[in-house]
């Protein structure tokens, strides 16, 4: 009874300079887009392509191949929702490489919308006919895109995206997969897709899940964004609906919090986008494990910065990760750790 009362206490003492320490609810933005794409995204909502058409062909042209896959994520989400803009692209330059990327990463989110999330089971056939369309859809325009810059990993990674929602002998997973990774090694969209694939919820394991996450992280530099591979193993390994012990991977845990933990550091502020994405996932993996303190400390340094991933898992990413922050925060001010 006293210990009930003294957390009551200390929740009513310290509730407001706990609170005071996140960034308020309303200041808070799911997957901010970067700096360099506020022109583009704000011209495409008007109605407009040249800036987007203007970017996307100067990141491929230098190889700048992690804002590429960036931007090219952002206005597909764009087109999603003010499509005429894509739509006078393609009328404009049918066989722009940037305009057919656009489109086809625009296809596979329609497809998933139509899906629903990977978690839906019991679906209608006409859903089922038409996410499937969608897919073949986007995979005829993704091998355009491959013809029209055979130098750019994006469409390949994009491959591996829709990949998932594939039979498993739809495509030839290795083959793509060895394509990215020898136009770019780094790509970190491409392989997550790939270990996304290799889950037991799609077409793989939990050993297939985490030997990727190793295998396609070993070696690379310290300031390669692959070393969060192993986290990302880890996130998805505490979302499986059909592990019942959660006990055989959890000493993985902390390795794969060290690896991401260190990737942050070697990053500095060259990548916000991915350190921001990275700590959403060590506040989620810190709080599964009731970890309150460091889940708090992280949530204090993503500010502003929600994620989509992972909390789109439980529901509206920025509405569960307001939520669980608060739950966090709770549990702080009421004296847990």
């Amino acid at each position: 009874m006293f210990d009930n009362l003294r957390r009551t206490a200390a929740l009513y003492r310290n509730g407001d300079r706990i609170r005071a320490q996140l960034v308020p609810d309303d200041e808070v933005v799911t997957d901010l887009p970067e700096a360099f794409l506020h022109d583009a995204l704000a011209a495409a909502g008007v109605g407009l392509f040249g800036p987007a058409a203007d970017l996307l062909a100067a990141l491929r042209l230098r190889g700048d191949w992690a804002a590429r896959s960036q931007a090219v994520a952002h206005l597909a989400r764009r087109a999603s929702i003010f499509p005429t803009w894509l739509e006078d692209w393609r009328r404009a330059d049918p066989h722009c490489p940037d305009q057919l990327l656009v489109r086809a990463t625009c296809m596979i989110l329609e497809a998933w919308n139509v899906r629903g999330d990977d978690r839906a089971i019991l679906l209608e056939e006409d859903q089922v006919r038409a996410f499937l369309a969608l897919l073949d859809d986007a995979t005829a325009v993704l091998k355009a895109a491959m013809a029209a810059a055979p130098e750019d990993p994006e469409p390949w990674a994009q491959v591996l995206v829709l990949a998932k929602g594939l039979d498993a002998h739809a495509i030839d997973f290795d083959a793509c997969r060895a394509t990215l990774v020898d136009i770019d090694p780094d790509h970190f969209l491409g392989h997550r897709s790939a270990l996304i694939y290799l889950t037991p919820k799609h077409h793989g394991s939990r050993e297939a899940m985490f030997q990727y996450a190793e295998q396609a992280s070993a070696g690379r530099p310290a300031t390669s964004r692959l070393h969060t591979l192993p986290l990302v193993a880890f996130t998805e390994y505490l979302f499986d609906p059909t592990e019942r012990d959660r006990t055989e991977w959890m000493s993985y845990r902390d390795g794969a919090v060290e690896r991401a933990t260190a990737w942050i550091e070697s990053i500095d502020t060259a990548d916000p986008a991915g350190v921001a994405e990275t700590r959403n996932m060590l506040a989620w993996v810190h709080l599964a494990q009731k970890e309150f303190a460091p889940a708090h400390a992280q949530f204090i340094a993503i500010g502003a910065r929600a994620a989509s991933y992972p909390w789109r898992y439980f529901g509206d990413a920025r509405t569960e990760f307001l939520s669980l922050r608060d739950v966090v925060a709770t549990h702080i001010a009421a004296g847990h750790r």
